[in-house]
């Protein structure tokens, strides 16, 4: 008589749930459905775990953002401060008002031109005297 698999899959010379009373089915279901209900259960506390993990991430790279929008505004402000000292600096050295009248028109437009500035913002300069 050729063995055939049981129910724990080894092999024997009944078939499959011949010698299995329905106390053993039972049984069986039973331990199943208690492993089911725990992995279900450490699922779900893994799957809350990572979500309260990537939650807080979230709000740790948005304060990182934050902070660095911050500091690119300043740097910012900070260039246009250094670009209007060096424009006035040039001015000054180049032809500016203390070297004395200009000699030609093109030079009037040119100094018109530095005294807009570089990046043409006018609200975060200081005003010239």
């Amino acid at each position: 008589m050729p063995s055939a698999l049981t129910a724990s899959g080894s092999a024997s010379g009944s078939t499959y749930g011949q010698d299995t009373s329905p106390v053993d089915d039972a049984n069986i279901s039973e331990e199943k459905r208690r492993r089911n209900t725990a992995a279900s259960a450490r699922f779900r506390v893994k799957k809350k775990q990572k979500a309260l993990n990537l939650e807080r991430t979230v709000s740790d790279l948005t304060g990182r953002v934050d902070e660095l929008e911050q500091e690119a505004a300043d740097l910012r402000r900070e260039n246009g401060w250094l670009k209007e000292i060096v424009m006035l600096k040039s001015t000054r050295t180049v032809g500016g008002p203390s070297a004395g009248p200009s000699n030609s028109a093109k030079d009037d437009e040119k100094d018109d031109e530095a005294d807009e500035g570089v990046d043409g913002g006018e609200e975060d300069k200081p005003k010239e005297k």
